[in-house]
Formats: C-alpha cells, sequence, structure tokens
C-alpha cells in the first residue's frame, strides 16, 4: 500500500473495538494522536498538530489508549500487508548522508559513552559489526569493519581499514577470531539479533569482550521518567519510521531481552542514556541549558529506563 497510511479506517475500527475509551473530545484527540504516533504520520501534517496538545494536557488518559492502540495496530496492519524496507536497503539508501543524519547533538553524545567503553574494554585483534561509514574504526588500532551495504563500506574505505561484505547473522569467520567485537548505534534492532548475538559469540576467544548497544523500548515515545517507573514496557516492541520516503522498522529491547541475548557472557558493564531528556534524532538544534543539566542529573537516576542501553560483555 502506498501514499498516506489509513487512518480514518483505523481510527474507525478502533473505536468500534473499544468504545469504552471515547468518552470526550479530549480522548478522541488523543486517540488521534497515538495513531499518528505509532505509524509515523507525518508530523507536519493538520493532523498529527492538532491532536499533539491532547498528549500534553490530557496525559492521565494516554497510557491505556498508547496500549490498545499498540494492540489493535498490530492486527490492523496485519491485515492490510504494510511492507518494510530490508536493512541492506535501508542502508543502500542512506549511505550519502548517513553520517550527516548522525552529527547531530543527540547522536554525538551517544558516540561519547561508546567511546569511553571502548578505550576502556577494547583490546587486540577488533571486529565492527555493522562499521557503517566506519565511525568506530578510528577509535582501535588494528580493527577490520563489516557492513551488508557496499555503498557503506564505499564511504568507510577512508579509514584505511581492512572491510568486509557480510551479514553479522553470518559472520565469515572462523571461530575464536577475535579479541572484541563492537556491534554499536542499533545495528541489532535492524537484524535478527538473536543469530548475530550467537555469531558474536562464536567469533570470539575466550575471554573476548563484546561491546553493545541497543535502542530501548523507552524509545518509542517519550514519556517522563516517573511514567517510565508505572509502564509496563512490554508493549513498546517496534518502532515504525520513515527513512528517504520509504517504511523501516526497528526491534526495540527491554533489559532482560537485551541481556538475554548474551546469557552465557559475564556483564562487564551496563549503561544507558536519555533516561529523562527527550532524544532528537536528525535534530541539529542543541539542547537548552536546562536539558543540559538534566542530562546530568539523570546519571544518577537508575540505568534501566534510557533510551538507549550499552553493555560490555565478555565470553567466559
Amino acid at each position: 500500500m502506498d501514499g498516506i497510511f489509513p487512518v480514518y479506517d483505523f481510527y474507525q475500527l478502533f473505536l468500534r473495538d473499544f468504545p469504552a475509551f471515547v468518552i470526550s473530545p479530549y480522548a478522541n484527540a488523543l486517540l488521534s494522536f497515538h495513531v499518528c504516533e505509532y505509524i509515523n504520520f507525518p508530523r507536519s501534517s493538520p493532523l498529527y498538530l492538532s491532536n499533539a496538545c491532547a498528549y500534553k494536557y490530557q496525559a492521565p488518559y494516554s497510557l491505556a489508549f498508547m496500549e490498545h492502540t499498540n494492540k489493535f495496530a498490530e492486527r490492523f496492519k496485519k491485515s492490510i500487508h504494510i511492507k518494510t524496507m530490508p536493512t541492506e536497503t535501508l542502508y543502500q539508501k542512506t549511505a550519502d548522508v548517513y553520517d550527516i543524519r548522525h552529527s547531530s547533538p543527540t547522536t554525538e553524545r551517544v558516540r561519547v559513552l561508546e567511546k569511553a567503553l571502548i578505550r576502556r574494554y577494547a583490546h587486540g585483534k577488533s571486529l565492527d559489526v555493522g562499521c557503517g561509514t566506519g565511525y568506530h574504526l578510528d577509535l582501535i588500532q588494528d580493527i577490520m569493519g563489516l557492513d551488508p551495504s557496499r555503498e557503506m563500506l564505499e564511504k568507510a574505505k577512508v579509514k584505511g581499514k581492512k572491510l568486509v561484505l557480510g551479514k553479522g547473522e553470518k559472520l565469515p569467520f572462523r571461530d575464536g577470531s577475535f579479541d572484541t567485537v563492537l556491534c554499536l548505534f542499533s545495528v541489532l534492532n535492524v537484524c535478527d539479533a538473536g543469530k548475530t548475538a550467537r555469531e558474536i559469540r562464536r567469533v570470539l576467544k575466550p575471554g573476548g569482550i563484546a561491546i553493545v548497544s541497543v535502542a530501548s523500548v523507552w524509545d518509542h515515545t517519550h514519556m517522563s521518567f516517573w511514567r517510565k517507573i508505572r509502564t509496563n514496557p512490554e508493549k513498546f516492541r517496534t518502532k515504525n519510521f520513515r527513512v528517504s520516503g520509504e517504511r523501516a522498522k526497528l526491534r526495540l529491547f527491554t533489559k532482560r531481552d537485551f541481556l538475554s541475548l548474551f546469557e552465557g557472557f559475564s556483564l562487564q558493564g551496563f549503561d544507558s542514556i536519555y533516561r529523562i531528556v527527550k532524544p532528537r534524532w536528525n535534530n541539529f538544534s542543541d539542547f537548552s541549558v536546562r536539558e543540559k543539566l538534566l542530562l546530568k542529573v539523570e546519571r544518577l537516576l537508575p540505568r534501566d529506563y534510557g533510551n538507549m542501553y550499552f553493555g560490555v560483555f565478555r565470553k567466559d
């Protein structure tokens, strides 16, 4: 199905299944807003903007609507067979603008945390799974990069490191080939995470280190820290978005999901970012003074509630 998602059809069917939720004009507005959020309706559209205020000013309704909207949307999308972009196509289409898109203040703070983990834990012969344009290849001397996109690898050639075309689900290396494996910045969100984690285990030497990051379930929809504490994250398993005019999907992880991927490893470190402050992916405006202060304060709060998780795992 091309063009605009049939929001009206979705809305009418939802009301038919959940009439009890239609209790006021504010409730209707909230429902419309969450439908738009869930299917990534264009944010500049009048439909999105006219209902966005309801989310801010009628917050008590929002979680109930979110839960039912998400469940219903899964059924509705199956019935109309919406197609999403394959991983290879995603990176092929974004190779030329990848570094520009990820040079925002939001991403820069993620990079700072990645660098700190790499400098502390990475050692020996290393592999960057999903190296993209090669950002992390500058941080380790003995490292090679792997990516499924030829276009991305072309951009990474300027790093002067060995590059391999391949997928994380089937790494073209012998068992026990590496001391360190990097798999950063949501690579596991767009591939088969289970297969990739097993392959990382296979190619690591005994005592080897995996440094991994993923987008968490809290990146689905921004909410306050206190609301996160009261919310069941199990409902926020996928996130739909648009890249180069096409639909794409991220699998989002709870902390339990993330750690279970590397079951049998010993956990050396766990961290997160954006526990309070809303990340503005692909937005190049800097954080306000208040937001910068909150970014420091949030380091004191439980790490379970960040929008991105970072883990360091040792193969025993």
